[in-house]
C-alpha cells in the first residue's frame, strides 16, 4: 500500500477554527445585503451562501450554511481531495495481459480511459511472443470492482447519455458510443441514426422530421430509450437540417460490449481463439504486456475542469478498493472518502450523505459548511495538492467558460470554481480574486430553482434569474462593496 501523501496528524488550523465556531461566527449575516441578492431568485428556491477570506475568523457573508443540499458536481471536489490524499500525482491504474497456461487473462485495473487500441497493442505483444493462436480461453478479470454500475438515486432518464455511462470494472472506450442523427430528408420522413461501423451497439429511429410550427404546437422533442441490451430506440421529432446532430449513447451492458469489441480486436490482430471469452476472477499469471492509465494529475484535471462523471465514479470505487483492500464499489468507496478526509485532513463528513463520486445521484447531501471545509483545506495545502489550478476559470475554461453569471468583463479570469448542476440545483464552490487581489473562498448552493417563466429563455435571450443572482453577488464581491467586505483584513495575499 502506498504511503499517505500527507501525515495523518497534519491538520489545517483554519478548518479547526471554523468547525469550532458554530453559533458566533456563522450567525453574523449581512442580512440586508443578502436579502437584496436573494430577491433575484424565485421565492420557492432555497439558497445557501458562504464567503470568507482564507483563515478568517468570521465570514463576510453566510446564510443557511448547515442545511444538507444536493451538491451535484461540486461533490467532485470532495472526491478529488480524497484521491490526492491517497495517491501521488504520478500514480497510474494498470491494465495487464497475463499468460496462464494455454489461456490469457486481461486484468482490468480501474482505468477510466482504456481504449480499444490499448487492448490491441497488448494482444499484438502476445502475438509477437507466442504466435497467432490462443489455445485456451480469454478471461476478463474485472474483480477490482463489484456491485452496481449506478449509484442509488441516479435518474433513470439520464442512463442513455454518455455523461451517465456505467462505472464498471469492465470499462472500454469510456462505455460510450458516438454517432449522429441525419435529418436532411424532406419533412414527414424519418431521420436516420448513423454510428461508426461495427460499434456493437444498435440504434433504431422513429424520429419524424417536422416543421417548426408543428414542433412548437406539439412540443415534441428527441428521446432515447433502451430497447434491450445495448440497443436503443430514438423517437420524437426534429427539424430538417443539413448538418447532422451529434448523438452519444451510453453502453448499458459493459460485459456484452467488451466481449464484442474483443472479438473484433482478435480478428484485427489476426489471432485465433480456440476457447471462449469469459468474465471471471483469476489468479495471477505471467505478465506479457500492460497499459498504464494517465497519471492521477491528468485524471483529476479532467474530473475538475471538465466534470467527467465516469472518471469520478470509477476513482471513488478505486478509493474503496485501495482503502479496504477489497473490490471497490459505491458503498465502500463513499465510506473510504469519509474515512480518508477525517483521518488525513480532520474534515468530518459523518453527517453528510454520499453515494457516488460524481454528484450525479440525487440522493447525495452535503452542507455549505462541509464544502467550505473541503475548499479551505485545499487552499491551505495547495502547494502539495495542486488542485486549485485545475478549477474552471470564469469566461476562460471548462464548465465556467460560458456560464453567463460569471463571464462579464470584469469577472473574466477572476473566479476559479467547480460547478454543480442537476435537476433544479445550481451550485458553485471555489475562489474569487477581488479587484485589489484579495482571495475569497465561497460556496453557493441553490436548490428548488424552478421558474416557470424561463421555459423559453434561450429563445428570447432574456437573462435567467440564476444568472442575475450570480452576476450581482460576484460583481459586488469583486468590487469589494463596503457592506460586504467590512470585516476583510487590510493585508493582501502573500
Amino acid at each position: 500500500m502506498m504511503k499517505n501523501v500527507f501525515n495523518r496528524v497534519r491538520v489545517s488550523l483554519h478548518v479547526l477554527i471554523i468547525a469550532a465556531s458554530t453559533a458566533g461566527v456563522f450567525s453574523r449575516v449581512v442580512a440586508d445585503d443578502f436579502a437584496f441578492y436573494r430577491a433575484k431568485l424565485p421565492k420557492q428556491s432555497e439558497v445557501s451562501f458562504l464567503v470568507a477570506e482564507p483563515n478568517a475568523l468570521r465570514p463576510l457573508m453566510s446564510h443557511d450554511v448547515d442545511s444538507l443540499k444536493p451538491p451535484a458536481s461540486t461533490l467532485k471536489m470532495v472526491t478529488a481531495l480524497a484521491i490526492r490524499l491517497t495517491f501521488s500525482e504520478t500514480y497510474t491504474f494498470v491494465t495487464k495481459l497475463e499468460a496462464l497456461g494455454d489461456s490469457i487473462v486481461i486484468r482490468f485495473g480501474g482505468d477510466p480511459y482504456l481504449k480499444e487500441n490499448d487492448l490491441l497493442a497488448m494482444l499484438l505483444s502476445y502475438k509477437n511472443r507466442f504466435g497467432g493462436k490462443i489455445r485456451g480461453d480469454i478471461y476478463l478479470d474485472a474483480s477490482i470492482m463489484d456491485g452496481h454500475h449506478y449509484a442509488e438515486g441516479t435518474a433513470w432518464e439520464n442512463l442513455s447519455a454518455c455523461y451517465s455511462a456505467p462505472a464498471s470494472g469492465l470499462t472500454l472506450n469510456e462505455n460510450c458510443v458516438r454517432g449522429q442523427l441525419n435529418s436532411h430528408f424532406s419533412e414527414g420522413k424519418v431521420a436516420k441514426v448513423q454510428l461508426p461501423a461495427d460499434q456493437s451497439l444498435k440504434v433504431d429511429s422513429t424520429v419524424q422530421i417536422v416543421t417548426k410550427a408543428l414542433r412548437d404546437k406539439t412540443d415534441c422533442s428527441l428521446d432515447a430509450s433502451l430497447a434491450s441490451d445495448n440497443r436503443y430506440l430514438v423517437s420524437g421529432c426534429t427539424l430538417k437540417t443539413e448538418r447532422p446532430l451529434p448523438l452519444n449513447f451510453a453502453v448499458q451492458n459493459p460485459e456484452q460490449y467488451v466481449k464484442a469489441r474483443l472479438k473484433k480486436l482478435l480478428k484485427q490482430a489476426d489471432i485465433q481463439l480456440s476457447g471462449q471469452l469469459k468474465v471471471k476472477k483469476m489468479k495471477a499469471g505471467k505478465l506479457i504486456a500492460q497499459h498504464d492509465s494517465p497519471p492521477v494529475r491528468e485524471i483529476l484535471s479532467d474530473i475538475i475542469l471538465h466534470s467527467n462523471n465516469l472518471a469520478s465514479d470509477m476513482m471513488l470505487k478505486m478509493l474503496g478498493h485501495h482503502y479496504f483492500q477489497a473490490s471497490g464499489n459505491f458503498v465502500n468507496g463513499a465510506k473510504a472518502v469519509k474515512a480518508i478526509l477525517k483521518e488525513r485532513a480532520n474534515i468530518d463528513l459523518s453527517e453528510s450523505y454520499i453515494v457516488d463520486g460524481a454528484g450525479l445521484s440525487r440522493s447525495n447531501r452535503l452542507s455549505p459548511r462541509q464544502l467550505y471545509h473541503v475548499m479551505a483545506y485545499i487552499h491551505a495545502h495547495n502547494d502539495q495538492l495542486n488542485l486549485l489550478e485545475m478549477l474552471p476559470v470564469s469566461g476562460v475554461s471548462g464548465t465556467l467558460q460560458y456560464r453567463k453569471g460569471t463571464r462579464q468583463d470584469e469577472l473574466v479570469g477572476k473566479i476559479r470554481a467547480k460547478t454543480g448542476h442537476i435537476f433544479s440545483t445550481y451550485n458553485l464552490v471555489g475562489l474569487l480574486e477581488t479587484q485589489s487581489g484579495k482571495p475569497l473562498l465561497f460556496v453557493q448552493m441553490v436548490t428548488d430553482y424552478l421558474p416557470a417563466d424561463e421555459r423559453n429563455v434561450r429563445k428570447d435571450g432574456r437573462e435567467t434569474r440564476i444568472s442575475g443572482f450570480e452576476k450581482a453577488i460576484y460583481t459586488d464581491l469583486y468590487r469589494e462593496k463596503p457592506s460586504l467586505t467590512k470585516y476583510m483584513k487590510s493585508q493582501t495575499r502573500g
